[in-house]
């Protein structure tokens, strides 16, 4: 995309492997809403409390996945598992809070999460209970906030997706010093439902955020727009850029006439997920732990580079081949 002062400064992501989209729409510049997390429940485990728990399941950060089907959205995600029935008590940092709170000035702080039912449970629903109905809530004492009820149907596990809590934008809390959140399992009619096996229900990303608003910076010279391409899988002794005897990259051989080349080049780790994600945090594999496919998420607190760059006023997107 070309500098010019009338668009603004913009960061694109072309990549084989990352997503999060946000949308430019020129001419008018405007400001940006940066979400910015003030407590990562799922990082920090000091911050919440099992109130009420089953006697063979209590409460723990797992990993729960509700489809694997690419048309729904059902990726594997951290998550609170509190199988029903059970509560949680989450604490709020009210030191903490109001720090941020004073930085971000008048928004105000929202509890984000997403709540859902992993796929392998489908399987245990009986012929005795074929449609039960999983409720989410959360709570100030007894003042419902926000409700969220999910229906398993037997053998139609391929729907099942992950559903916001209070929407996308997540649950104000004015003032409050902690809220807790419950899970029950419900016949269709409404009547309270004890399983006999602890359902991997719970609350997904979790985290307390506040939205900054940041001023659209206009592109420059100083202060250029910015275009990151990731290919995965390219073997750079496949490449006639560094030499390769076959024509595979002209485009590459190009821009490396007019540009940097780097001769000595190495990756963090040796496969795409932990060296995709160090390029994007500039952390170690073992800072950003992302290291298997039982942790292939970033915690809250690893800020990466749209992150930063929303913060300095541009304007991020990303498009994905993956």
């Amino acid at each position: 995309m070309a500098a010019a002062n009338r668009t603004w400064n913009t960061a694109l992501v072309l990549a084989a492997l990352c997503g999060g989209c946000k949308e430019a729409r020129p001419p008018s510049l405007g400001t940006i809403e940066v979400e910015r997390v003030v407590r990562d429940f799922l990082a920090e485990p000091d911050t919440w409390q099992a109130v009420r728990a089953r006697a063979d399941a209590a409460p723990r950060v797992e990993i729960l996945c509700p489809s694997q089907s690419t048309k729904i959205d059902g990726v594997d995600m951290p998550t609170l598992v509190v199988p029903p029935p059970g509560e949680v008590r989450l604490l709020l940092d009210a030191e903490g809070t109001a720090a941020h709170a004073k930085a971000a000035g008048s928004n105000p702080l929202r509890l984000v999460t997403r709540v859902g039912v992993d796929q392998l449970d489908f399987g245990k629903l009986s012929e005795q209970h074929p449609e039960v109905h999983v409720a989410f809530e959360l709570r100030a004492g007894e003042r419902v906030l926000a409700r969220e009820v999910l229906e398993l149907v037997h053998g139609q596990h391929k729907t099942n997706a992950w559903a916001d809590l209070g929407g996308p934008s997540g649950v104000e809390l004015p003032g409050l010093t902690e809220v807790s959140l419950r899970t029950e399992t419900l016949l269709p009619d409404g009547s309270p439902l004890e399983l006999t096996f602890p359902l991997h229900a719970g609350f997904g990303g979790l985290r307390l955020a506040r939205s900054l608003p940041r001023p659209r910076t206009p592109s420059s010279p100083e202060a250029p727009n910015v275009v990151l391409v990731l290919m995965d899988t390219l073997r750079a002794d496949h490449l006639s850029t560094y030499g390769y005897g076959r024509p595979t990259s002209p485009r590459l051989s190009e821009l490396a006439q007019r540009g940097v080349q780097f001769e000595a080049c190495y990756s963090t780790a040796s496969w795409t997920w932990p060296a995709t994600a160090s390029i994007l945090t500039g952390l170690t594999t073992m800072e950003h732990g992302l290291v298997g496919a039982r942790s292939s998420f970033l915690f809250e607190q690893s800020e990466t580079l749209a992150e930063s760059l929303q913060l300095a006023g541009f304007t991020t997107a990303a498009w994905s081949a993956n």
